[in-house]
């Protein structure tokens, strides 16, 4: 028989005064979640551990805090404001591969009700005194964090583009499940005030805003080299990424990189020409878009024995 024992790993509606001060998360401002989190195993050292990724956003009011005007039969009626950016998390657990994870009890688990404050946000950015990442979350003395997150509104260097300017807090929402392939985490987000594609006609019936693509490097929130130091050429391109001059439309000086299309969109991942093949290819897949794929991904063909055995007769 299969034991089952249920366990909150975070409490995600709990402010961290010191590092995220501007964004307020308690009561009717709680971060929500519609799809299921993502799972990945990883192993650091000596140690093996889950991530648990996924992103927030109220899906019951997409258009919660944009458009400000013309809002006639939408709900709420008004435009909301002073509401949190919203984030995309990965939570560490460190107790599944214990054997006796059944027999343990509450306090003798190392991951449980982990707040705001016990996460790392910004894990791609070092402080002072820090040289690896790695090491934010699973340092040689003391307890390491419980995991990370990001603003879905901050570029890869942690400024923060919801700046009630360029777009308003609270806009840019996940609603699709998290997707995870050769440790990448790959989040659709909404944006009401996209403009990486041309705006339709304001005076007739029109879909708003736009979906994009961002990605996040796993487990630990930051893209590393081999020797665990920051890949920033790949770093570059995590987060909210945005572009300049003739790549946006015209009356757009920037605008959103990484568009799916108009409105609240999803994706997945489809076969792709195999040509030439490789050996032992089992096919490639990219990212569906809108209009073209994204990416390219190869699948390869293992035999990976699990039992063996010699037999006499």
């Amino acid at each position: 028989s299969f034991g089952v024992r249920v366990v909150r790993l975070a409490n995600l509606a709990t402010n961290d005064s010191t590092y995220d001060g501007t964004n307020d998360y308690t009561g009717g401002n709680a971060p929500r979640f519609y799809e299921p989190p993502t799972v990945t195993i990883h192993d650091y050292g000596i140690h093996t551990f889950i991530t648990v990724g996924i992103a927030s956003g109220d899906r019951s009011t997409p258009l919660d805090v944009y458009p400000l005007t013309g809002r006639e039969g939408m709900t709420p009626a008004s435009a909301l404001s002073g509401r949190p950016v919203n984030n995309v998390y990965g939570i560490i657990d460190r107790d599944f591969v214990k054997k006796n994870l059944m027999s343990l009890t509450d306090n003798q688990l190392e991951t449980k009700d982990i707040t705001r404050t016990g996460l790392r946000k910004n894990p791609q950015i070092l402080r002072t005194g820090e040289t690896r990442v790695a090491q934010i979350f699973f340092p040689t003395t003391g307890v390491g964090k419980g995991g990370w997150y990001r603003s879905l509104s901050s570029t890869s260097d942690g400024t923060e583009k919801a700046n009630n300017s360029f777009r308003i807090k609270g806009g840019l929402k996940a609603f699709e499940e998290p997707m995870a392939i050769t440790g990448n985490l790959i989040i659709l987000v909404y944006d009401p005030q996209g403009t990486g594609i041309v705006a339709a006609d304001p005076c007739l019936p029109r879909v708003v805003g736009e979906t994009d693509r961002q990605t996040y490097c796993l487990p630990f929130g930051a893209c590393l080299n081999s020797d665990g130091s920051i890949d920033q050429n790949k770093e570059n391109h995590s987060g909210f990424e945005t572009q300049t001059g003739t790549n946006c439309p015209v009356g757009a000086s920037e605008c959103n990189k990484n568009v799916i299309g108009s409105g609240i969109r999803s994706v997945t991942f489809v076969p792709t020409e195999d040509n030439p093949p490789t050996t032992n290819s089992c096919g490639k897949l990219k990212l569906s878009g809108n209009e073209q794929g994204t990416g390219q991904w190869q699948c390869t063909s293992h035999l990976v024995p699990t039992r063996w055995y010699e037999r006499y007769r």
